[in-house]
């Protein structure tokens, strides 16, 4: 083993971080290049954290759907699901690629484009609440349309690297346009401030998936929680 002089050491210590950072978010993207469909998703039991908690027939909002993989999974299980996405591209391929009787996709914004006038047993958000400013208004917003959450969030513990290039103030964060990781403990703290009771966390694949119950769902505000919307109703990608 060489014994570096504890000056080259620092410097190649963090030289080391930044191309193993660099080098995890290069492997991301070339992941979905070539397979189209991210690997986690059947690597990691993804699909099945969320199918092992919705019941038969349950209406699922599902929040940053991307091109619907997740969505359409759901659908095999659930009545009805109402997935959106900020992506006009996303949407289109989404309808290209994954349209189902009882699934609506649409195009529209995290929180502003929540469909308000609807309600829900289950939202599901998989990689989306770290990607907001506005995280609080988010939570208290979907705890008004679903009785339960579930989500995954990136665990700021997955890696004593990424702890180490936090402490050094270098970049962590699994995707640069993350706003925040989470600790168990945050992700608590977080959820619960904004209207939810957290009833399961789980960080066995190296990520926080947890499941929540709204202390705020107002369920007479609709009278018809299962609807999706009419195909008239959807805005054109463009």
């Amino acid at each position: 083993m060489i014994r570096w002089p504890r000056r080259v050491a620092w410097w190649g210590l963090r030289a080391s971080l930044r191309l193993h950072h660099w080098s995890y978010n290069q492997a991301n993207a070339f992941a979905l290049r070539y397979y189209g469909v991210h690997p986690k998703h059947r690597l990691t039991g993804i699909h099945q954290f969320f199918l092992e908690r919705i019941e038969p027939g349950d209406a699922v909002l599902d929040i940053g759907c991307g091109q619907g993989v997740i969505a359409a999974s759901l659908a095999t299980k659930a009545g009805t699901v109402v997935a959106f996405d900020q992506s006009p591209a996303a949407i289109r391929d989404a309808i290209r690629l994954r349209s189902q009787p009882h699934v609506t996709y649409y195009v529209g914004e995290a929180t502003r484009d929540l469909p308000k006038d609807r309600r829900f047993d289950v939202a599901v958000s998989s990689g989306v609440l770290e990607h907001l400013e506005n995280r609080a208004e988010h939570l208290q917003a979907v705890a008004g349309l679903a009785r339960r959450l579930l989500m995954r969030l990136p665990n700021l513990r997955r890696s004593w690297t990424v702890l180490l290039c936090q402490e050094l103030g270098l970049p962590f964060a699994c995707d640069p346009d993350h706003k925040c990781e989470y600790t168990v403990e945050s992700a608590r703290q977080e959820l619960e401030e904004n209207g939810w009771r957290v009833e399961l966390i789980d960080t066995s694949e190296g990520e926080i998936r947890l499941a929540a119950r709204s202390l705020r769902f107002d369920a007479p505000a609709a009278a018809d929680s299962a609807r999706g919307f009419a195909s008239s109703e959807l805005p054109e990608a463009a």
